[in-house]
């Protein structure tokens, strides 16, 4: 909290630093900002570099749908802020200015006066020195606090002086023998003060800043008036008893801490001089000098940020249509002419469902003793499964139907026949269960058999050839043919009475022997594809526009009846 405390604000880059820091940051943020800086092409306005390419697309833009009379005016006055804007910035990087007051604004290094802006202060200082050059004083001081009694107040000072005002004249008449008289005394005294507030303004000016009551000069005009006093002491004097370098006692006197703020002194002489003034507001004028308005959502920016800020804005960004549900079910199906009427009625629909989802299915709740939902589903006579009264036609029709090509078992939602010999099988013990190796060779025999051991499709099998019951002898197994006939090439008769793969699979082999598959003739002719491709394409395009049109149908009649 200490360095927040005793901190100092960059007016530039609006950072904190310590106090014994920000004196030598400021000249450095200065160099590179001024070095950042350029000018747009445009509208005149000083821009970052990083961000010119970007604003002067969008400045072009907008010059061209807006173009008025007085955009040449505007450009004028933003090429002029960005002169004194350069030179402001030039000058602090000399160090000509850079005097901070605490709250991080400037301060005039000749007549102390606070809350100068970066635009502000380099007009304020050649006014100021040009003022005091033409009084003949002129003179650098250090920097030093002002006093600035409306900045603490709610617009009391012009209330106040003015009240005290007409209290001094009301005193002046009480006082005077007649008009002539009380019109010299209040001429005396308004000429009293206002060389006291004049003076006050500089810091050399010491003696106006502490007045002895006691004074002749003083005690005359301004001491011998409770109202005036009242008057000195709004605008910052203080009573106090102070002891002067002849004197030994403590005598009264009207002493100001520091030089007057020029705001201040321009309402007291507007007081005294009987006009009707409102209160200054110094932060609001401060801040409109120095932020500026966003054209797309009216926020307020410093000058160098307002720049970038245009071109992120969200408001100046394009926003992302809203999905429409109903479009995008209908469109471009034969119930694309009913999209206004659904697109209503989920518009009427509770639960904020709008157009962005489909309402819910009504779904009913479970009872307590196990029924429920389930209890008005009809069950299929073949699959055994569940469906309502209006599903269980439409599935009866599928399920009934002959396949061609898949076969009942092969069906994912049937049961297998032989499921209930396969779970009695487990339940017996496993001594009396018949041995694997038979079951194996049985099923090796014929894969095509199914489980529950009935062949759905039968056909007549080759015979077997008889196995062999005598064995070889030793002299059978070792002679070897002739050359003649090693070299003998088998006739084609011979070959083409080679058993075929079926024979040959059903000699006894073991339990692992492969499948066997049926044979191919060639003789049999094949129909070429393309003699089917046309009709097919034809057919499948039917059915899909049939299937659309009968989905978005069934969508709308389904939308409508629950209205």
């Amino acid at each position: 909290m200490a360095f927040f405390a005793k901190g100092q604000c960059c007016p530039i880059c609006s950072q904190s630093f310590l106090a014994n820091s920000a004196k030598y940051h400021i000249k450095a943020c200065a160099r590179q900002t001024l070095a950042q800086l350029d000018t747009c092409s445009s509208c005149g306005r000083l821009v970052r570099k990083e961000d010119l390419k970007e604003h002067a697309a969008r400045c072009r833009a907008r010059g061209a749908e807006a173009a008025s009379e007085g955009s040449e005016g505007l450009r004028k006055t933003w090429q002029e802020k960005g002169k004194v804007l350069r030179v402001t910035l030039a000058k602090i990087e000399a160090g000509e200015i850079g005097s901070l007051d605490p709250r991080g604004f400037f301060l005039c290094s000749i007549c102390g006066q606070q809350g100068l802006g970066l635009t502000e202060v380099l007009s304020h200082e050649e006014a100021c020195r040009q003022r005091l050059s033409t009084d003949g004083h002129v003179s650098r001081p250090d920097a030093m606090t002002s006093v600035d009694a409306s900045a603490g107040e709610d617009g009391g000072l012009p209330v106040s002086l003015a009240q005290a005002f007409a209290d001094l004249k009301q005193e002046i008449l009480k006082v005077a023998a007649d008009e002539a008289e009380s019109s010299c005394l209040l001429a005396l005294s308004i000429d009293r003060l206002r060389d006291v507030a004049r003076n006050a303004c500089f810091l050399e000016e010491k003696k106006y800043r502490r007045l002895r009551l006691s004074n002749p000069a003083v005690a005359e005009a301004i001491g011998r008036w409770q109202s005036s006093i009242r008057m000195l002491e709004a605008v910052g004097f203080e009573s106090v008893m102070h002891t002067s370098k002849t004197g030994t006692d403590p005598e009264p006197h009207l002493m100001l801490p520091c030089q007057l703020a020029e705001s201040t002194l321009q309402v007291f002489l507007d007081i005294l001089d009987g006009k009707q003034v409102a209160q200054p507001d110094t932060a609001a004028s401060t801040t409109s000098a120095v932020l500026e308005e966003c054209c797309y959502c009216h926020r307020k920016f410093r000058f160098d940020r307002i720049a970038k800020h245009e071109t992120r804005c969200p408001e100046s960004k394009p926003r992302t249509a809203k999905f429409d549900a109903a479009r995008k079910l209908l469109g471009g199906t034969p119930g694309e002419h009913h999209i206004p009427d659904v697109r209503e009625l989920l518009g009427r629909r509770e639960g904020g469902l709008g157009s962005t989802k489909l309402p819910p299915l009504v779904m009913k709740h479970h009872n307590g003793d196990g029924t429920g939902a389930f209890t008005d589903l009809h069950e299929c006579n073949r699959c055994k499964r569940r469906f309502s009264a209006e599903a269980l036609e439409k599935h009866a029709k599928r399920c009934n139907a002959p396949l061609a090509r898949t076969s009942e078992v092969d069906r994912p939602h049937v049961r297998p026949l032989g499921a209930e010999s396969e779970a009695a099988r487990r339940s017996t013990p496993r001594a009396s269960r018949p041995s694997s190796a038979s079951s194996a060779a049985s099923r090796s025999r014929d894969p095509k058999l199914p489980r529950d051991g009935r062949d759905s499709n039968p056909k007549p099998r080759p015979e077997a050839k008889p196995e062999r019951t005598s064995t070889p002898s030793r002299a059978e197994r070792t002679s070897t043919p002739s050359r003649a006939e090693r070299t003998s090439t088998p006739s084609r008769a011979e070959r083409t009475s080679t058993p075929s793969r079926a024979t040959r699979a059903d000699r006894p082999t073991s339990s692992r022997a492969t499948p066997s598959l049926p044979s191919l003739s060639r003789a049999e002719p094949r129909e070429p594809r393309e003699a089917h491709a046309e009709p097919v394409k034809e057919i499948s395009a039917a059915v899909m526009k049939s299937a659309v049109a009968l989905g978005s149908l069934n969508i709308v009649s389904f939308l409508l009846s629950r209205a």
